[in-house]
């Protein structure tokens, strides 16, 4: 069975003390006041695995000087390392995984690098990217993606 587990998340900058968390080994629940970095956490998630450069979604201030995230997981038969700069159209995988190649997959394809974050995340969990959704009434089909999967356990406090 494919699964994959997030190890750790670091976030650097030039001149800048590397900040990391490391996550539990079961489950990380993570709570604090108001106004101590955990929606900053979420953000830097789920940029990490793919989100679109809208503003809403940056996890970052270029200001603070932070521009670079790491995040790295366990997959069933090893480790990836994704990192992914502020601003950035792809994110860069270090893979120690047979099944996952090391390179750079793009946010939004192009017929000259076709790799791809959503189907990086779709050939992890060992999912079919040709499947289609009903997305509206209507019934007209959507494509069955990482973005949609990625809802089911990345829930924005908003």
């Amino acid at each position: 069975m494919s699964f994959m587990k997030l190890k750790s998340l670091a976030v650097s900058g030039p001149g800048k003390t590397t900040s990391t968390i490391e996550f539990g080994e079961n489950v990380t629940i993570i709570a604090g006041p108001s106004d101590s970095g955990k929606t900053c956490i979420f953000k830097c998630i789920n940029y990490t695995l793919g989100a679109s450069n809208k503003e809403e979604n940056l996890p970052l201030d270029e200001q603070d000087g932070y521009d670079t995230m790491k995040l790295e997981m366990q997959v069933d038969d090893g480790t990836l390392i994704l990192e992914r700069k502020l601003n950035g159209k792809s994110v860069i995988v270090t893979s120690t995984s047979q099944r996952i190649s090391s390179g750079e997959y793009l946010i939004s394809p192009t017929k000259k690098n076709p790799k791809s974050t959503n189907g990086l995340f779709l050939d992890i969990l060992d999912l079919d990217s040709t499947i289609k959704l009903p997305k509206n009434n209507k019934g007209q089909p959507a494509s069955f993606t990482w973005r949609t999967i990625i809802q089911a356990f990345m829930v924005d406090e908003e």
